[in-house]
């Protein structure tokens, strides 16, 4: 997510590293619902959604 314009024009660059593990016994239901490209299709929009969300608790000031 680099360069991540803010509501008061400032941008930041970011990096975020995910380690994430599956529950095995729900692997069949997410292969089958979601595929399993599931990490690319699921994982960007939930990880920019959250950290837009904790970003903007803290100000640059």
């Amino acid at each position: 997510m680099p360069n991540k314009p803010l509501l008061n024009l400032q941008n930041i660059n970011i990096t975020l590293h995910i380690l994430f593990r599956l529950v095995a016994s729900q692997l069949p239901c997410i292969y089958t619902s979601i595929s399993e490209d599931y990490d690319e299709r699921m994982l960007p929009s939930i990880t920019t959604e959250i950290l837009t969300s904790v970003v903007a608790c803290f100000d640059a000031g």
